[in-house]
């Protein structure tokens, strides 16, 4: 989060969560994983990202089995268009860098990855904002 500000230090900052888990045992496939970027990046206004997500997903009424075949048929994918970097944050109780990005994601996608061309997670999708007049 330094970086992305331009500071020399850092502050700890809690978004994202990391498991590490012990080896898998016989016949287990192991968990897949992402490559994160956490420094050597900055958003750029005009750069085109991908969001990746499970909007409207209700699997409550299913059954376990059938559970995986619609994780995977139901993934939705949209690119967007970053328009605006706040690099101090949208207020004082939530000072986090984010970048705003224009596109018809739907409802639904928030707590997806945002990935850069280079295929590297580089954000959230936290909230929709009204489109701009």
């Amino acid at each position: 989060m330094a970086e992305l500000r331009g500071e020399s230090t850092s502050r700890p900052s809690v978004d994202v969560a990391s498991l590490i888990t012990e080896q898998p045992g016989a016949g287990v496939k192991p968990p897949q994983t992402l490559s994160v970027r956490s420094s050597g990046w900055r958003p750029e206004i005009g750069e085109i990202v991908l969001a990746v997500g499970f909007p409207e997903l209700d699997l409550s009424e299913v059954g376990e089995s059938e559970q995986n075949a619609l994780l995977t048929e139901g993934m939705y994918g949209a690119y967007g268009r970053i328009i605006d970097v706040q690099l101090e944050g949208t207020s004082r109780s939530n000072s986090t860098p984010v970048f705003v990005v224009e596109s018809d994601w739907p409802s639904g996608m928030s707590g997806g990855p945002v990935f850069n061309r280079s295929g590297e997670v580089i954000g959230i999708v936290s909230r929709s904002q009204p489109p701009r007049t």
